[in-house]
């Protein structure tokens, strides 16, 4: 009678052990699938986030190729177009300073057929111009027969020379050198009462010079007080004067010409 209630407690407790291992076993299987699905969903996402990454990778390789391209085609018509454009600029400048050239010597050519070599007023031919005279192409223009006289003295003054800054026609008919230091003009032979109470001769005739030089003179007459006019007295240290009767040059005795 024990033996067999010892024997159904034996069978009884194996039961539930064997229930209790099954039951575990259940669990444990569903513990260790749920985490193999875990994995393998990890797996996957792993997988499709290493694609979108390489993905990525080829679309911006893609990219940076395209663009490298463009840049190097782009480089390499700009380099064809600089190329293209400076030998086209050579061959322009070539081509203007050929032009130019040509110009030139055709223009040089008809001034030279154009040049008179003499008078047109009958004062025969144009003399040599002297080496560093001021206008070398005097004698180029147009100009009347008193102009060329005086132009000829100022040429034939050079020669000697003098050096005139220019030559002027006096009421007298006579040529006058015109430099910055000299008037020329003729005084009155008796002194005169002057505005100022001073004693001096005030000119006789025509006072001639060099622009610059008469308006100098009277410049600083008309600001002293009171005014004076011209004389000898107030003349300014640094101007001489030559006599204007003796000063002037006959035009035709000087250059061997036959008067009109």
């Amino acid at each position: 009678m024990y033996s067999d209630i010892f024997t159904k407690k034996w069978v009884f407790s194996g039961s539930v052990l064997l229930l209790a291992f099954t039951v575990a076993a259940v669990l444990w299987i569903r513990h260790d699938t749920a985490k193999i699905n875990q994995l393998k969903n990890g797996v996957v996402e792993s997988n499709e986030l290493v694609q979108r990454w390489e993905k990525r990778q080829n679309t911006k390789n893609e990219r940076k190729q395209t663009v490298d391209t463009a840049a190097v085609e782009s480089s390499t018509f700009t380099t064809e177009k600089q190329i293209t454009e400076t030998t086209d600029e050579v061959e322009k400048d070539k081509t203007s300073s050929k032009i130019q050239a040509d110009m030139l010597e055709h223009t040089q050519e008809m001034e030279e057929a154009d040049v008179p070599v003499s008078s047109p007023h009958g004062f025969g031919p144009y003399p040599e111009i002297p080496l560093n005279f001021p206008n070398p192409e005097i004698f180029n223009r147009p100009m009347s027969a008193k102009s060329e006289l005086r132009h000829r003295v100022k040429v034939k003054l050079w020669a000697m020379g003098e050096r005139p800054e220019g030559t002027t026609f006096g009421p007298n008919g006579l040529v006058y050198p015109l430099y910055r230091d000299t008037v020329y003009v003729d005084w009155s032979e008796e002194t005169i009462l002057l505005p100022d109470g001073s004693m001096g001769r005030i000119p006789k005739s025509t006072l001639i010079g060099h622009r610059d030089t008469v308006s100098t003179i009277y410049r600083q007459l008309s600001n002293r007080v009171p005014p004076v006019p011209i004389s000898d007295t107030f003349l300014p240290r640094s101007i001489k004067s030559t006599s204007y009767r003796n000063g002037g040059i006959d035009p035709y005795q000087f250059l061997g010409l036959t008067p009109p």
